[in-house]
């Protein structure tokens, strides 16, 4: 086809500048350059847009990588007596709530300090028979106190997975805690910690050799307490005791992505398991079983030594070093409630008394043996929301409730279990919803509304924040109403104006292609070649200039981020001020393109045959007008 070999050689002359002749010689450069700008213009503009609105659902909704953006709901009951009580009280609901709304619900629980805490929480005079514990502001500022927010959450929550929490299948309730490293530099107290598990010693003694390493840490500076990846909590294991359990910590060097500042993320399956533990009075939960049967010692026997005063004065230090509620009765000791046999051997060795646990040889007087242990009951999580308890750790009434006949505790040995819904664990009043686009929040708000008879509600603090952001969309949208006639009028002057101004200079080489014999649907289509090829040029500069402008702008969004300390504040997704998607590239520039080649069409067709089209074009005057 010789009018495309024509047409592409005349086209790389024009652009390079290497044409013979003079007049209109850079011609396409121009239009390349023009139409380049312009769509780069286009597509920051549609990118600004994109960026902002983003950005103030960022700081307004939140954003989680991977998952969208929340809806942060709540569900409450008011009964007769105006009590609030949880909604969302059974795994069916859950599900059933999932497919009316058509997106998942994260359930998840607010951690009530009566249950798990850190150590010095100032409301254990509720919990103990022992004596009073003065209140200790481990978390807080300037020596006041403030509320340790805690959030408990399913190990399939995106806010567990986006901690990177490493799993182990043996551990049905694991002892991971994750935590929000900027809080924790702002509020944590690392001195007043160490002196709180220090003075929680007549409560729950930590093992000698913990002692020790706590010890050491004194002199540490901000978190150097917590240098050794654990984190002592006080834990309610039971219906009347707290104990001092240590958590592995997964820090978090970013906010947690929520709307409220959460200074924790704590495994909904372990606090089940201590929900179950203080409602079932004949539950026995250990946290360090991690969910598996073990057992503890509850009774030594003292075999005493040829001199009493150096059997009495180890006896002491054994019970000094044990540091809990241990009652003396003769030659017996009794530890309530149960202690874990590496306390009770770490506490024998300190005091220099051997402590025998089953069959050994004899030992050296004096030395404590155990006469008394107490296994846990294993448990297992169902779905994450239930539990299965083995019949003899429901009690009597709880037995009843669940069916569990008699030989079901004494015949098998209570080892049948049966599954413990949300009920008795209290249920959940709070979840969130993640929506993948922006679009589908109000979508799936609405939904919600309509469908689920109003069980679900939004937080009224979120709703206040949705109201703000809808506000801001909807003043973008309008701007967005009158910038796109704009731009729309701006490309097709531009267009008319430069495709004028090729073709006007280029009438007398047309002339001589028509004279020659090259017919003017072979012309019309060499332009057309030549109009594209620098459409397409001008759309991968536009593509190149603004992945550029993107990739700077997020570095330098980065140090913004980083030098103001905004990332302890807001949750902020992505770092892209430009989020130009590969549908709006497409869309954008397949819009421009139909308007180019409409208007090239157009103006050739006016030059080759005057109005009205269709006349035999006179190769004559174009030559010697």
């Amino acid at each position: 086809m010789i009018w495309a070999r024509l047409g592409i050689l005349e086209w790389s002359r024009s652009v390079t500048g290497l044409s013979r002749d003079r007049t209109g010689r850079l011609d396409f450069f121009f239009l390349t350059i023009l139409l380049a700008l312009t769509l780069t213009l286009g597509m920051l503009l549609l990118g600004t847009r994109e960026g902002i609105l983003n950005r103030f659902i960022d700081t307004s909704l939140g954003r989680l990588q991977g998952h969208g953006i929340p809806i942060w709901v709540y569900t409450t009951i008011i009964d007769r007596s105006g009590r609030m009580d949880s909604l969302i009280d059974s795994r069916e609901l859950i599900d059933e709530l999932d497919a009316t709304i058509g997106a998942r619900i994260y359930v998840y629980r607010e951690i009530e300090p009566n249950r798990v805490s850190l150590p010095g929480y100032d409301d254990a005079r509720a919990f103990y028979e022992e004596e009073v514990m003065a209140p200790i502001p481990v978390w807080g500022e300037d020596g006041v106190q403030m509320p340790f927010n805690v959030r408990g959450v399913s190990n399939q929550d995106p806010l567990w997975l986006r901690a990177g929490v490493p799993s182990d299948p043996s551990e049905s309730m694991p002892l991971v805690i994750v935590l929000n490293r900027s809080l924790f530099k702002r509020h944590f107290q690392c001195a007043v910690y160490l002196e709180a598990l220090a003075s929680a010693q007549f409560r729950s003694p930590l093992p000698p050799r913990d002692l020790a390493e706590v010890s050491k840490q004194k002199s540490s500076a901000g978190l150097g307490c917590l240098d050794n990846g654990i984190l002592w909590l006080q834990v309610k294991t039971g219906v009347r005791y707290l104990e001092l359990v240590p958590f592995k910590i997964v820090w978090r060097d970013t906010r947690i992505e929520t709307m409220e500042e959460v200074a924790a993320l704590f495994p909904l399956a372990t606090f089940n398991a201590i929900q179950a533990a203080a409602r079932l009075p004949a539950l026995r939960y250990f946290p360090e079983g991690y969910g598996s049967v073990v057992s503890r010692i509850s009774q030594l026997r003292i075999w005493p030594g040829a001199q009493s005063s150096v059997t009495e004065n180890r006896v002491k230090k054994f019970r000094d070093c044990l540091g809990r509620r241990v009652t003396r009765q003769g030659w017996l000791l009794i530890l309530k409630p149960a202690v874990s046999a590496s306390h009770v051997l770490g506490c024998g060795k300190s005091a220099d008394l051997a402590v025998k646990q089953g069959g050994e040889a004899p030992l050296v007087r004096p030395f404590l043996s155990v006469s008394r242990s107490e296994r846990s009951h294993g448990l297992t999580t169902v779905n994450d929301h239930e539990l299965l308890i083995p019949c003899d750790g429901l009690g009597k009434k709880g037995r009843e409730r669940f069916g569990c006949q008699r030989e079901d505790v004494d015949g098998a040995g209570g080892e049948k279990a049966v599954k413990v819904g949300l009920s008795l664990l209290d249920g959940y009043q709070f979840a969130q919803i993640y929506v993948e686009d922006r679009d589908d929040v109000m979508r799936i708000v609405s939904m919600m509304r309509a469908e689920t008879r109003g069980l679900l509600t939004l937080r009224p603090e979120y709703e206040n924040a949705l109201k703000r952001f809808m506000f801001i969309n909807d003043v973008v949208n309008l701007l967005r109403g009158a910038f796109l006639p704009v731009f729309g009028l701006f490309l097709l002057i531009l267009l008319i104006v430069q495709l004028g101004m090729v073709f006007t200079h280029r009438r007398h080489n047309y002339g001589v292609l028509l004279a020659v014999g090259l017919r003017p649907g072979a012309v019309l289509s060499m332009v057309l070649l030549q109009v594209s090829a620098s459409f397409f040029t001008a759309f991968t500069v536009a593509t190149l200039a603004i992945s550029g402008m993107r990739a700077l702008l997020s570095k330098h969004f980065l140090k913004v981020l980083d030098a103001g300390g905004y990332a302890d504040y807001l949750d902020i997704g992505e770092p892209d001020l430009l989020p130009v998607s590969q549908v709006d590239f497409l869309m954008l520039g397949g819009t421009a393109a139909l308007v180019t080649a409409l208007v090239t069409v157009l103006l050739l067709m006016r030059l080759l045959a005057p109005w009205p089209f269709g006349r035999i074009p006179e190769p004559a005057k174009m030559l010697y007008s």
